[in-house]
Order: structure tokens, then sequence, then C-alpha cells
């Protein structure tokens, strides 16, 4: 007995530290979404020490522009049967700084099917936000220059598995704007042996972080066929 309550402390004690010591913001709140627990990132994001934020709704340190969203899908959540969401919103520091926070929410339920509390953990993935902005408000002079240079452009995001393009793709592969371009659907363009360099350079890129500039072969949507020049580069 005395070594599993050992054991037992062993872990509850390293289970502490992983959270106390995690840049993700740990909370529990209850039903009305004041702070039950709060991990030590708090002050971080809110100017608060844990302490301090104990009994506060999290709904206040929310973006203004956020919150009445926020508050929203707390309340649609409540209503439903599934124990599990997912969210994205910003956070305000009293300083004025913004944090993008994806949150994965937990709804901890007794025996009868009634709500304890809810547990959630939230990343700050502002940095990820401020590349997506940045590919966006270059993506309007991307369009503007490869118009005239028939260049195209795009961003795939491993950590979303999402991939970005300019309007001139669609250009080049005669697609129309609503036409679902996928990077797997893309790659079918492609003549079998282009389409295989292209397989080999992409997977370069990903595991290797080695650019790529290769002249391959596609046939567009409407039967031409036609050369491009493709330059790729991990960052």
């Amino acid at each position: 007995h005395k070594q599993i309550e050992e054991a037992l402390r062993n872990s509850e004690q390293k289970f502490r530290q992983f959270v106390e010591h995690t840049d993700d913001l740990i909370t529990q709140v209850d039903n009305q979404g004041n702070y039950l627990y709060v991990s030590s990132s708090c002050v971080k994001y809110s100017g608060l020490t844990p302490e301090e934020a104990m009994g506060k709704s999290a709904f206040d340190f929310i973006h203004p522009d956020d919150r009445e969203m926020t508050q929203a899908e707390f309340s649609h959540w409540l209503k439903q049967d599934k124990n599990s969401f997912s969210h994205i919103n910003r956070m305000l520091h009293p300083d004025g700084t913004v944090f993008h926070m994806f949150w994965n929410i937990n709804f901890i339920k007794d025996r009868y099917g009634d709500l304890k509390y809810i547990n959630s953990i939230a990343r700050n993935i502002t940095s990820e936000e401020m590349i997506r902005k940045a590919f966006k408000k270059n993506e309007i002079l991307l369009n503007a220059t490869g118009t005239i240079a028939r260049v195209g452009g795009w961003e795939l995001n491993l950590v979303h598995n999402d991939v970005l393009w300019t309007d001139q793709v669609y250009h080049l592969h005669e697609v129309p704007k609503d036409f679902k371009l996928e990077l797997e659907r893309v790659k079918e363009f492609y003549l079998p042996e282009s389409r295989k360099l292209l397989n080999q350079a992409i997977s370069g890129a990903i595991e290797n972080g080695t650019p790529y500039d290769l002249e391959l072969e596609l046939i567009t949507a409407k039967g031409n066929r036609l050369w491009v020049r493709t330059h790729g580069r991990p960052y």
C-alpha cells in the first residue's frame, strides 16, 4: 500500500509540475464560466495570478470583439449532448497584448449526466495567425503581379493541414474560383512523371527542409497541355 501511495504522490507531483510550467492555459470553470482553477500561465494571458483570477468570469479576459460570440458558443455547448468541443478566440491582456487561443474543452459530468465542471486547455497560436494574416495581406499583391506574369503561389500549412492558393493558380489550371483545390487533387493535373517528381520534391521539403525548383508538365481542366516552373521553399 505504501508503494502505491508513494507512486500516486510522485505521479501527482509530476502532473502538477507539468501543469504549472506549461505555456498552455489550463482552466476549470463552472456552468457560469467562473474560474474554479487556473494554471500559473494565467499571468501571461490575463495579467492576474491564479489566486487573483479565482472566482472571476473567464469571459472577462476574452477580447471584447470575441466575447459575445464566445458566450453564445458556451451557452450552445451547455445544451448539447457532446462532452468535447474546440474553439478559437482572442484573449486581451491589460497591457493591450492580444493572444489568439485555440481551446480544447471537456465537459465533466457525474454518473447521472449532470455537469460537474468544465476543463479546458488553451494553446497560444498567435504566431500562426500572424503568418496567415501576412500571407493574406501579400495575396493581393501576388494576385496583381501574378495576373501579369502568370505566376501563382500557394502555401501548405503542416499544422492545420490546409493549403492557401492565389487566384492565378486557379487561372493556370483553368478551373473556376469555387473549385475545391486540395493538394492531392491538384497533383492529378500533372502528367505521371511530373507528378512523381513533384511528390518527391514536396516530401523532401517536408521531411528534410530541402527547397526545390522543377519544370513540370500538366494538363489543365480544359485539356490544354502546359509546362510550368515550380519553386518550393519550406519555412
